[in-house]
């Protein structure tokens, strides 16, 4: 032992704590290195194949883009050598012809049929074209030329057959009106729109069977085959509702009751009449106007504008009285009321500036059913700023539907505008 009572060891250089740990880094390091290294080279030889890969490729487009021009030129080489062979051919048939027409016109037997006394071949006269006419390069074919051809210079006459036109294209308009309203109410009275639905567990069959079971206990005529009361099912695709085509508006009308009364799968299904449904009543009442309307078309002389509005204007003016947009139920509402108007007014201010818009309404809306046609209630008075407005706004309203309800137009006198402007004042100064 030493005199400092040390270890015999101690006289060694003993390496500091944080030795071992520094070398296991730089260990650590120079692995990450050649991991790197590895994975570079590796990138560099994918990279390299995919370059060489691509470049093979696109010198076999190449080639056999070659190849195919060249099978294309060889092919039109051909038919170039074809075509060529065959005028040879011709040319060659021809002068034959010629040569043997020449030997018999010398003095051998002729084999013609003719009648000439010269014989032998005789050339056919070459037909000229027709030369065309001066004008017929600007010739068209004009489908209104007969209409065109019909206008006057006079104004009145030009007016009336005017009128005589739209007679007739509205008559067109109310007779389609007139079938596509009866149509209306097949279809939309049948269908019924089914909620509450299972999603992923209820299956058109199912939903169908269900109906069919319940309504064949109340029309026992319904369980003979082929008379079965639902016609068609479709579930939408998320599976939560669906609609259900009955045979009759009958089946659909008692299958209505049945709404919360039918659980499936644990639900109560909802019932309902789905968005595109239209009350029968208004639809055989818009099928009788538009009938009614044709039928008074019909009868009018030619060239006479149908009018029954008192104040009625034949000749455009500022001033159009509309009706078939305004309800009892507009009357009854203020906001749909309010709505109404705006509608209207944003509808006839497409085509022309409008100055204003007035729709009578009863000082009291809930006598609005009871009042509703007479008077002035059920019209809406527009006021336009210039005839041309007016005239383009009257053109495309006339004759649409609104609601399952014609809706018509036609021009006011200025006086005529003026009373009923007068009588709405009156009305509004008895509310106050």
């Amino acid at each position: 032992m030493s005199e400092n009572g040390g270890s015999p060891m101690s006289g060694r250089e003993e390496e500091p704590n944080g030795a071992p740990v520094e070398r296991e880094r730089s260990v650590s390091r120079d692995r990450s290195r050649e991991r790197s290294r590895e994975r570079i080279k590796k990138e560099k030889h994918s990279r390299r194949d995919r370059d060489g890969s691509r470049e093979r490729k696109s010198r076999r487009d190449r080639s056999r883009s070659r190849s195919r021009d060249r099978k294309r030129r060889s092919r039109s080489r051909d038919r170039h050598r074809r075509r060529r062979s065959r005028s040879r051919e011709r040319r060659s048939s021809r002068q034959r012809s010629r040569s043997r027409s020449r030997g018999r016109g010398k003095g051998g037997r002729s084999r013609s049929r003719s009648r000439d006394s010269a014989g032998g071949y005789k050339p056919r006269k070459r037909q000229e074209p027709a030369k065309p006419a001066a004008a017929s390069m600007f010739a068209t074919n004009d489908p209104y030329a007969h209409l065109r051809s019909k206008v006057s210079s006079d104004p009145a006459e030009a007016m009336r057959l005017w009128q005589e036109q739209m007679l007739k294209s509205r008559q067109l308009v109310l007779a389609q009106q007139a079938k596509s309203a009866v149509q209306q109410a097949n279809k939309a009275q049948r269908e019924l729109y089914i909620g509450n639905l299972t999603a992923g567990a209820v299956t058109e069959a199912m939903l169908g069977q269900v109906f069919d079971s319940a309504l064949i206990a109340a029309f026992p005529q319904a369980a003979a085959p082929g008379q079965e009361p639902v016609c068609k099912v479709n579930i939408h695709s998320d599976g939560r509702y669906g609609f259900v085509e009955f045979r009759s508006p009958e089946y659909a009308s008692a299958a209505l009751q049945l709404n919360g009364q039918i659980n499936l799968m644990g639900q109560a299904l909802s019932i309902g009449r789905p968005a595109s449904y239209v009350d029968p009543n208004k639809v055989h009442q818009a099928a009788a106007q538009a009938e009614a309307a044709l039928a008074a078309f019909q009868s009018a002389p030619a060239g006479a504008a149908l009018v029954t509005e008192a104040g009625a204007s034949s000749i455009p003016t500022p001033y159009v009285v509309v009706a078939g947009m305004i309800t009892p139920e507009v009357l009854e509402d203020g906001e749909e009321y309010e709505e109404v108007l705006l509608d209207l007014k944003e509808e006839c201010g497409r085509h022309g500036a409008v100055y204003e818009v007035k729709v009578p309404r009863p000082a009291n809306p809930q006598a609005a059913r009871h009042l509703f046609g007479t008077g002035n209630y059920g019209k809406a008075y527009v006021q336009f700023v210039d005839t041309a407005g007016a005239q383009k706004a009257r053109d495309a309203i006339h004759g649409r539907m609104f609601a399952g309800n014609p809706v018509s137009a036609v021009y006011l006198t200025a006086q005529a505008y003026g009373v009923a402007m007068a009588a709405m004042e009156q009305e509004a100064a008895q509310q106050q």
